[in-house]
């Protein structure tokens, strides 16, 4: 038996609690994410890139993180890119459903 010990012990993963991330509010009365967090119309079509790219080549959300968060310069960009990721994704989702449904209205052998 104790040679199976190490294998079935896990270590234990934490958080680094010395780390603080603020965002910086640039403009609070902007109705545009870009423009309330300070990010540039340059740099809203490269981090578009980057969340397209993140989105399409993972199957995974942390591995899409990961890179997003790789090509982020401020905690900023990284608000900006999930929040984008996560407006693509619920948007796959929704039509996901809809064609489901669609298919549903038409399949009339089940």
């Amino acid at each position: 038996m104790k040679m199976f010990g190490k294998l079935f012990k896990k270590e234990k993963k934490s958080y680094n609690n010395n780390c603080e991330f603020k965002l910086l509010i640039i403009d609070e009365e902007s109705d545009s994410l870009a423009v309330s967090l300070g990010i540039t119309q340059e740099r809203v079509k490269e981090l578009g890139n980057i969340t397209k790219d993140a989105f399409l080549n993972h199957e995974t959300l942390t591995d899409s993180y990961s890179d997003m968060i790789a090509e982020c310069k401020h905690i900023n960009e990284v608000a900006f890119c999930f929040t984008v990721f996560a407006r693509v994704a619920d948007m796959k989702r929704q039509q996901s459903q809809m064609l489901n449904m669609l298919g549903n209205l038409f399949d009339h052998d089940k």
